[in-house]
């Protein structure tokens, strides 16, 4: 994640930016777990 905030502040060119996107894709694959649950939060019903 480090790397990625250095990577972000050094973006100069095309070039550069391609190496930050390959190295959120990284990051990305390590993070992701198939055991996560998306939890979607709904609006609760309230009595009048």
């Amino acid at each position: 994640m480090l790397k990625i905030i250095k990577a972000k502040k050094s973006v100069k060119n095309e070039n550069d930016f391609q190496k930050l996107l390959d190295l959120i894709y990284i990051y990305k694959d390590l993070n992701y777990s198939k055991n996560r649950k998306k939890r979607i939060m709904t609006p609760v019903e309230t009595k009048r």
